[in-house]
C-alpha cells in the first residue's frame, strides 16, 4: 500500500458487494488470496487432472464480482474477438491485434484465452513450455509476457503437460473462468504511462461457437455497463464507498484517512454516493467505463458464414456491440507476381453481402499472407516478418486496426 494511504481505513472484501465505489488504489492494495498454490502434490482435489474449480472455492460468489468488476473497469477497450466457426483465424489475428496495438499505439494489452477445452494461444505464441508457472503463492496468478506491453492468460497455463485434456462440464465452466478473472494480476499503464496516453486494452479470444464461454464472459463483463454496478473513479482520493442497498456501516474515506460520511442506512448511504458522484465531477474526476465491443472473423464461404450469421444473432440477443467484420483468408496473393487468386470462393456474396443484410462495416478483407505465416509459426509479430514475402497483408490488417478504434459503431 502506498505511504499515502497507509492508515486509511479499510473495509474488509467481505463488506463490498455490487455497486460499490472504488478506486485503483483499493483493488491495487487487496492481495488475493487463491486457494490454488499450484503444488498438484497437495492437492486432494486434483483439480488439475479433472479440473474441478468448484471444489477449490474459497470466496463467495459477492466477493469475486467485487473483484472482477473491479478489475474490468480498469480496462479502455474490452474487445471480444468471435468467429462461430473454427479454422477461421480468430486467434491468430487476436494475438496480431495485440501486437499491432502494442507496436502502433503504445498500448498495454492483456490477451485473455476463453477457449478453456481448446486453448491455442500458448501454442501459438510459443508460451508453453514446461516450466511456465503463474502460480504466485497467496497473490492470485500473473500473466505470462509475451512483450513488455503484451501479457498472456490461459487455461492451457494451468496444465502441466499441453497435451493433457481439459474435462470440464457447463457448470465447471463458469466457475473456471470466473476464478481465471478473479485470480489473475492483469498487468495495466503506469500513471505516467496513463498521461502519456497509454491505455489498456483487454482482448478475450473465444472458441467456436455460442456455449458458456460466450454467456457467461458477456455477463461478467457486460456487469461494468450497468448503472447499478461499481464505479471506478480516476481520482485517488477516494478508497472505497459502501453498496447502497447494504445495510452494515462501511463509510466512505479519503486518502487523508478520514471518513467523509458514514451512511448507516440505505438512504444515507445513496445519498452520501451522490454527493461523493458529484463531488467527484466538480472536481473534474469523470466515471470511468470500458468500450465493450466484438469483432467478428469469417472466411469468404458460405460453410463459414453460415456459422457466422448466428454469431451477428447471438450479438444481438445478448446485447453485445460488434464494432466490425474481417473477412480472412480472402484470396492469396503470389509473392512474385501479385496475382490474387481466390481460395475459399465468395459464391454468396462473402461478407460485403453479409454486411449489407446485417449494416455491421466490413472493417477490411486479409489476403492469405505467406508472412502471417510464418509469424504464427514461430509465435511473432507479423510486422517482423513482412521482409521476406511482401507487406500487402499486412498493410490492410494495420487499415483495419485502425478503422476498429475509429469507429463510433457502438451496437447492432
Amino acid at each position: 500500500m502506498s505511504d499515502q494511504h497507509r492508515g486509511v481505513p479499510k473495509v474488509d472484501l467481505k463488506d463490498l458487494v455490487d455497486g460499490d465505489i472504488v478506486s485503483e488504489e483499493f483493488i491495487d492494495d487487496y492481495k488475493k488470496v487463491s486457494s490454488c498454490s499450484g503444488n498438484c502434490s497437495s492437492c486432494q482435489d486434483k483439480c488439475k487432472q479433472f479440473f474441478k474449480p468448484k471444489q477449490r472455492f474459497k470466496v463467495s460468489l459477492q466477493e469475486q464480482n467485487v473483484v472482477i468488476t473491479a478489475k474490468l473497469l480498469r480496462f479502455d477497450h474490452i474487445i471480444f474477438i468471435l468467429s462461430g466457426k473454427g479454422g477461421a483465424g480468430k486467434s491468430t489475428l487476436a494475438i496480431q491485434l495485440a501486437y499491432a496495438l502494442a507496436e502502433h499505439y503504445d498500448y498495454k494489452v492483456n490477451l485473455f484465452d476463453a477457449d478453456i477445452c481448446g486453448p491455442s494461444i500458448p501454442t501459438l505464441t510459443f508460451t508453453q513450455m514446461a516450466d511456465t508457472n503463474i502460480f504466485v503463492e497467496n497473490l492470485g496468478w500473473d500473466p505470462i509476457p509475451l512483450t513488455d506491453r503484451i501479457h498472456l492468460m490461459s487455461a492451457g497455463y494451468l496444465v502441466g503437460d499441453k497435451d493433457t485434456p481439459i474435462i470440464v462440464d457447463g457448470d465447471g465452466k463458469e466457475e473456471f473462468l470466473r476464478e481465471m478473472l478473479f485470480n489473475t494480476n492483469f498487468e495495466f499503464c503506469s500513471s505516467r504511462e496513463r498521461e502519456e496516453g497509454c491505455k489498456n486494452v483487454l482482448i478475450i479470444d473465444f472458441p467456436p461457437g455460442s456455449s458458456e464461454e460466450h454467456l457467461v464472459m458477456t455477463a461478467l463483463v457486460r456487469r461494468c455497463l450497468m448503472s447499478d454496478s461499481m464505479v471506478r473513479l480516476s481520482s485517488s482520493g477516494v478508497l472505497s464507498a459502501g453498496h447502497v442497498n447494504y445495510q452494515d456501516p462501511i463509510g466512505i474515506f479519503g486518502d487523508a484517512g478520514d471518513c467523509l460520511d458514514r451512511a448507516v442506512n440505505t438512504h444515507e448511504r445513496h445519498e452520501a454516493a451522490k454527493s461523493l458522484l458529484a463531488a467527484s465531477a466538480a472536481a473534474g474526476t469523470k466515471k470511468h467505463t470500458p468500450t465493450i465491443y466484438s469483432l467478428i472473423i469469417s472466411t469468404p464461404d458460405e460453410v463459414c458464414l453460415s456459422d457466422v450469421r448466428r454469431e451477428v444473432l447471438f450479438c444481438r440477443t445478448i446485447g453485445l456491440a460488434v464494432r466490425g467484420i474481417i473477412q480472412n483468408m480472402s484470396g492469396f496473393i503470389c509473392p512474385h507476381c501479385g496475382t490474387n487468386t481466390e481460395i475459399f470462393m465468395p459464391l454468396t456474396g462473402g461478407c460485403e453481402r453479409l454486411s449489407a443484410e446485417t449494416g455491421i462495416p466490413l472493417l477490411g478483407s486479409l489476403p492469405i499472407d505467406l508472412s502471417l505465416s510464418e509469424a504464427a509459426e514461430e509465435g511473432g509479430s507479423w510486422q517482423d516478418y513482412v521482409n521476406t514475402h511482401g507487406r500487402v497483408g499486412y498493410d490492410k490488417f494495420l487499415e483495419v486496426v485502425r478503422l476498429m478504434l475509429e469507429s463510433n459503431e457502438k451496437s447492432v
